[in-house]
């Protein structure tokens, strides 16, 4: 019995860790005004 839970957290666990590299990702661009399309420079984008 054990043995099975011990088995079954590993299969749970190699679960959660997919889906936490699934997360990663990386974002660039530019940040432009809408009046003139001139770049915003220090913008900080948090999504």
């Amino acid at each position: 019995m054990k043995q099975k839970i011990t088995f079954l957290l590993a299969i749970l666990m190699s679960f959660m860790m997919q889906f936490s590299f699934a997360q990663e990702r990386t974002v660039s661009g530019t940040v432009t005004s809408v009046g003139d399309g001139i770049p915003i420079p220090g913008v900080n984008v948090i999504v």
